[in-house]
C-alpha cells in the first residue's frame, strides 16, 4: 500500500475563472504520508483534450509538493483533469476533476433600482416603503436591500 497522496487537486484561469480563449492553470499538491523518502516520483496533470504536464522528484516522509501547468487557450466545454503519481514500482496515487470553461464573461453586477424609476426617488408610496436598491448580476437577481434618504446636510434621514 503507498503512502502517497494527491491531496488536492485545483485549476484557474488568469481571472481567477476558467474562461474560453484563456489558458488554465492546473496543479495539484502531492503528499507522502509514510516513514520512508520516494525516490523518482513523477506525478503528471493530463486534461482530456490531450495535454499535460508534471514533473519527477523525491519527496521525504511527511513533505508535500505542488506540482502544476499552464494549458494552452481552451475552447469553451467540459473537461476532465486526471493527476497520477507514480514511481518505477507503478502508479501510486490518483485523483481528478472535472472542470467546465465558461464561454461567458462574468459581468459587474449592475444596481437597479426595484419598482421601476431611479434610485433618488421620492415618491409618497416609496417613502412610506422607504427606496430599495436591487443588485443583480447578468439576469439573476443577487439582493434588494433599503436605500436611506439623504438629507440636505448629506446625512442619512431617519
Amino acid at each position: 500500500m503507498s503512502n502517497i497522496v494527491i491531496n488536492q487537486v485545483l485549476a484557474s484561469g488568469p481571472s481567477g475563472v476558467l474562461l474560453a480563449g484563456e489558458p488554465a492553470h492546473l496543479s495539484a499538491e502531492c503528499v507522502n504520508q509514510g516513514a520512508e523518502a520516494v525516490a523518482g516520483l513523477t506525478v503528471t496533470l493530463a486534461l482530456s483534450d490531450g495535454q499535460q504536464g508534471g514533473e519527477t522528484f523525491d519527496l521525504a516522509p511527511a513533505e508535500s509538493r505542488w506540482v502544476s501547468f499552464d494549458t494552452e487557450a481552451l475552447p469553451p466545454g467540459s473537461y476532465e483533469l486526471t493527476v497520477t503519481a507514480s514511481d518505477a514500482s507503478g502508479q501510486l496515487a490518483d485523483n481528478g476533476l472535472s472542470i467546465r470553461v465558461s464561454d461567458v464573461q462574468p459581468g459587474v453586477p449592475t444596481p437597479t433600482p426595484s419598482g421601476g424609476g431611479d434610485a433618488s426617488a421620492t415618491t409618497d408610496e416609496q417613502r412610506q416603503e422607504g427606496p430599495k436598491l436591487t443588485m443583480n448580476w447578468g439576469d439573476s437577481q443577487l439582493e434588494t436591500v433599503d436605500v436611506p434618504e439623504i438629507g440636505s446636510d448629506g446625512e442619512g434621514v431617519a
